[in-house]
């Protein structure tokens, strides 16, 4: 221990509260707003941002769409035993029709997403991004699977 820093132990043997560590795993782009949405791990829900209640949305879009609904679409990060990421869609009970890639999202059908892939609603227009950080691994999988 140094006399003339009597408390550099002290400092030293204390660590900094670190912020909760939040891994993106893609995200979303609203097509013609260049806006970009992060996606976490686990469910994130997709919907319309509100500006008079607080918005339900994990993931709030910014968009005057109204036929984009406030809870629409469910979007799960999920790491598989395989330990590739997979990202599932399925709609959130709302009556509003989502297509990805032009096909259908039906109330009991759960999609893998892909990179590039277009979620479209009404006049809202997403694109899918697989992120580019190093501990995401591409899936392998073909074009449109539903579970």
């Amino acid at each position: 221990r140094s006399t003339l820093f009597p408390y550099t132990t002290l400092f030293r043997s204390r660590s900094l509260p670190q912020a909760p560590k939040v891994i993106t795993f893609g995200y979303l782009l609203h097509e013609g707003h260049q806006k970009k949405y992060t996606l976490t791990s686990g469910l994130n829900l997709i919907g319309r941002k509100t500006y008079q209640t607080a918005s339900v949305a994990t993931v709030p879009i910014e968009t005057s769409d109204l036929g984009f609904s406030r809870k629409h679409l469910y979007i799960e990060a999920v790491k598989g035993p395989d330990g590739v990421i997979r990202h599932y869609a399925y709609n959130a009970s709302n009556k509003n029709e989502t297509t990805i890639n032009g096909l259908p999202l039906n109330a009991e059908d759960k999609v893998i997403l892909h990179d590039s892939d277009v979620i479209h609603s009404a006049n809202t227009t997403l694109v899918f991004k697989v992120s580019e950080l190093p501990f995401h691994q591409a899936s392998n999988d073909s074009d449109k699977t539903v579970i």
